[in-house]
């Protein structure tokens, strides 16, 4: 067992197709941030990512010594030998996943793939030795996006992480060798159920500030490209998709819940339980304390 390894730390595995190639990925159950030990030389059969959130260290790949530190990420290949120093004054912390791929037959495939864009990939991940990346490259909201779905594990959570996963190691092998994908368009399909994925997951984010600048980070698309991306999908706005996904939650605790509406308010963003009682009313047509009665009572009774 490598040195600093958890024997009882659960596992989560799931498989995606990019391409032609279906890739078996192996996590930490929850893809935490973990903190970095320090561990002797190995290697591996499979391919692994890392992804350091904190800390800085030292990594040994071959027999080279490379600085590394918060945003940096690195992928090591098969049968490559390498390990990690983290800083002591300074601990290392970070996710990691490995993962293998295949070229299953035609009829197991399901779907039909570009040619090209499957030797691409393939050439790309034999050649994989090691390859850095420090420019703050770490998708880390697409992690975030990740971990929650495995911690809270919503329906649809499994094909919701797949989509995320999907695009997750499509950006990271463009960084590795960006024009070898340049001339492979995705199909509109797949690219609007990834696109539907990240959003979803950054709208579950509710309680927090949300700006149409962080998601169009996130989809790597202008905020005008985001809007319009918004109403293809949903047929709404940005601001106003924010607004609904906190009122329908927000309807949901006061019929479930025995919580206060200033408390409810705070839960789905609202500092101020004023703010919210207007917004409330105005699309519900309802206070939120008429809203809790009329719900309970099956909607008969007063506004």
């Amino acid at each position: 067992m490598r040195q600093g390894a958890n024997p009882t730390m659960q596992r989560f595995h799931l498989q995606v197709t990019i391409g032609a190639l279906r890739f078996d990925i192996s996590l930490d159950d929850g893809f935490n941030r973990a903190m970095y030990r320090s561990t002797d030389k190995h290697n591996h059969s499979v391919y692994e990512i890392h992804f350091i959130t904190g800390g800085s260290g030292t990594l040994l790949i071959n027999n080279a010594e490379l600085t590394v530190g918060q945003n940096t990420w690195y992928a090591v290949g098969p049968g490559v030998y390498h390990a990690i120093k983290p800083n002591g004054e300074d601990p290392l912390t970070r996710c990691y996943l490995q993962f293998t791929f295949d070229e299953p037959s035609a009829r197991d495939r399901g779907h039909c793939a570009e040619p090209s864009e499957t030797e691409h990939i393939r050439s790309v991940l034999k050649q994989l030795s090691f390859f850095r990346k420090d420019t703050g490259a770490i998708p880390i909201e697409t992690i975030g996006a990740i971990h929650r779905e495995i911690k809270c594990r919503p329906v649809g959570f499994y094909s919701r992480i797949q989509a995320l996963f999907t695009l997750l190691l499509t950006d990271l092998i463009r960084e590795m060798i960006p024009e070898t994908t340049a001339d492979y368009t995705m199909p509109a399909a797949i690219r609007d159920d990834m696109r539907s994925s990240l959003i979803d997951a950054f709208f579950d984010r509710y309680d927090e500030q949300l700006t149409i600048a962080e998601l169009a980070k996130q989809l790597h698309l202008s905020t005008k490209q985001t809007g319009r991306v918004i109403e293809e999908l949903y047929k709404t706005t940005f601001k106003q998709k924010l607004l609904d996904t906190r009122i329908e939650v927000a309807k949901d605790l006061l019929v479930r819940t025995p919580l206060a509406v200033g408390d409810i308010a705070e839960r789905v963003g609202y500092s101020l339980q004023r703010n919210f009682g207007q917004v409330f009313r105005n699309k519900t047509g309802f206070s939120p304390s008429a809203y809790r009665r009329s719900a309970r009572n099956g909607f008969g009774g007063q506004r």
